[in-house]
């Protein structure tokens, strides 16, 4: 039986845990949340950052490996990040052997981040545990994306469609069959504004590039947006807003190797409209030293999360931390495109009767026009 989160139900859950965050007061609107993981064989922080993009410092909000956690000892920091503004979550997964675990992050309280476990993903139409990498949310139309299959012999490289309650996923696109190995896609993100997912591929087959899809039509396939930046070689996660793009990348490596992967330590920001990097902040992960005792290799996660730590927009629609006229139109649209239906779980349901009509406009725009809590 499917059913929809909501923030009493993830506090209500068993096997929720509540993160203490550090420097709340320091941390402004608008916001790109990035995580670092941290593999078995090495060291390091399994922290999740935010950064700041008025300075470029990343501020620790949570360890997933803190104490208080209830994460397993296998899956040592955040893989996927993605946000759902409208309902103040955000999704994220952790590699458990072989398999990903998905979580809920409820960040209504800022101080007091709250996460449940929802369950380990599967394969298509299988109880098979299946591990992906990046997550993105698409706010327009409630659905949670993962992409890539790592580790899973036999297994297409694809984007997948995932039930948030049950792990369970679909495939929308196949964009690598088993028979090829051209792509090597990690960070995907969700632009509200754009109606877009991007995506990073670090593999060199064709090209270190990033690619799109039009979110209303995923299954169109993967447009070209442009290679990689120069010197850009490893992105393990992608945020998207506005017309931005913030790539992930990892910490510089030791000197030795500081050509191959880690971007030079940088973080780099994407205008999408001139294909231009206009803005990078340096990453605050340690050295990447694979060729020591006790090496560091890490990798990590990326989201956009515009209200991140803003006041609660019950109208916020688009998800972009505010509650104005493309909020108003926008789910205009949806309750346009769903009246009559029965519909638990669509946006358009605004009052959660499972039926979308008159009384869902009414009660939206009474809290449209009270704007931001």
């Amino acid at each position: 039986m499917s059913m929809t989160f909501t923030i009493r139900s993830l506090r209500a859950r068993t096997g929720a845990f509540v993160l203490g965050v550090v420097g709340v007061t320091a941390i402004a609107h608008a916001q790109w949340v990035t995580s670092i993981t941290r593999p078995l064989f090495s060291t390091g922080p399994t922290t999740v950052y935010q950064v700041d993009q008025t300075n470029g410092s990343s501020t620790s909000i949570f360890d997933p490996l803190d104490p208080s956690t209830t994460l397993p000892a296998t899956a040592p920091g955040l893989t996927g990040l993605a946000a759902d503004d409208t309902n103040r979550r955000l999704f994220a997964t952790t590699t458990n052997g072989t398999k990903s675990d998905l979580y809920v992050l409820d960040y209504t309280d800022p101080l007091n981040i709250s996460a449940s476990l929802v369950a380990s993903l599967t394969r298509p139409d299988s109880t098979t545990g299946m591990v992906v990498g990046g997550l993105a949310y698409d706010t327009q139309r409630s659905v949670l994306y993962a992409t890539r299959t790592l580790g899973g012999a036999g297994q297409p490289e694809a984007l997948f469609s995932v039930d948030p309650t049950t792990g369970q996923t679909q495939m929308v696109l196949e964009y690598e069959p088993t028979s090829t190995s051209i792509y090597q896609i990690g960070g995907i993100d969700y632009d509200p504004i754009a109606d877009r997912i991007y995506f990073s591929d670090d593999d060199d087959t064709g090209g270190r590039n990033l690619y799109f899809v039009e979110a209303a039509d995923p299954s169109a396939g993967l447009q070209l947006l442009m290679a990689y930046p120069d010197g850009v070689t490893d992105v393990d996660g992608l945020g998207a807003y506005d017309g931005r793009l913030f790539l992930l990348s990892d910490s510089q490596d030791e000197p030795s190797s500081t050509s191959i992967q880690g971007n030079g330590g940088l973080h780099y920001v994407i205008d999408v409209a001139t294909l231009a990097v206009v803005d990078n902040y340096a990453s605050p992960y340690p050295l990447r030293t694979i060729s020591t005792i006790g090496s560091i290799d890490p990798a990590g996660g990326a989201a956009y999360a515009p209200g991140l730590f803003a006041p609660v927009c019950a109208s916020d629609v688009n998800g972009d931390g505010a509650s104005d006229l493309l909020d108003l139109l926008g789910f205009l649209d949806l309750w346009l495109g769903g009246l009559g239906q029965a519909a638990n779980g669509s946006a358009a349901n605004y009052v959660p009767d499972g039926v979308i009509d008159l009384l869902d406009l009414l009660e939206f725009l009474s809290v449209w026009i009270e704007g931001c809590l």
